[in-house]
């Protein structure tokens, strides 16, 4: 007999549900977003919502892992400044108090010569043990078993580990996608859950600063 989901296990799996289908059938008059898509798609490959959803419902109870599949969930390219396209990877385990998480995300772009680059970040929940007790984002160089292409090698992965409004795995999500998309996401976000997700997005120092703006 299958354990009860945790509501907040549960929440967020919506959630990255949810991710996943925006980033599908992205239908982009940006040539530079075809090129970049087919670019990344050979070494990342695409995981899709209803693979995700059964990957969601397989999983030991508390935990999930898209690395384990070498999956990934390709988000929907940035609508501000030049077409970025971010590819993500999720792991977290809700069987331990307080939950964890972990998002690592590439940010893929073309350059001048329309060669490709990539810069990434992991997106935490606080450490139990370690130095990092607080939710943060830092540095990485490279997603999956793949580095990013040549020039950030130098990049600290460990520091600097920049403080997030965030308590939890949800709220987590949440800082990462306003990240990418400004406060616009989360009108989509209540939009979409309602009461579901909204009182995360409320407690949030964040919503209640750009509400006054």
């Amino acid at each position: 007999m299958n354990q009860p989901v945790n509501v907040g296990q549960k929440t967020l799996n919506d959630l990255l549900v949810w991710i996943a289908q925006r980033g599908e059938n992205i239908q982009s008059a940006q040539k530079q977003f075809q090129k970049i898509q087919e670019k990344t798609a050979i070494y990342y490959r695409k995981m899709d919502s209803r693979e995700l959803e059964a990957l969601l419902a397989a999983g030991a109870p508390g935990t999930m892992s898209t690395s384990e599949k070498n999956a990934f969930i390709y988000l929907p390219p940035t609508e501000k400044g030049p077409c970025i396209v971010p590819i993500l990877s999720v792991e977290y385990n809700y069987a331990t108090e307080p939950p964890e998480a972990t998002l690592r995300i590439a940010l893929f772009l073309l350059d001048s010569k329309d060669d490709i680059k990539a810069i990434g970040y992991r997106f935490e929940t606080a450490s139990r043990q370690g130095r990092h007790r607080y939710c943060h984002i830092q540095h990485i160089d490279g997603l999956g078993q793949n580095k990013f292409p040549p020039g950030v090698e130098w990049i600290p992965t460990e520091y600097p580990a920049f403080p997030l409004d965030a308590q939890d795995p949800i709220e987590l999500v949440i800082c990462m996608l306003v990240s990418l998309y400004d406060r616009e996401i989360l009108d989509a976000l209540e939009g979409k859950f309602k009461t579901f997700i909204k009182s995360n997005i409320e407690k949030m120092r964040l919503y209640r600063f750009t509400t006054q703006l």
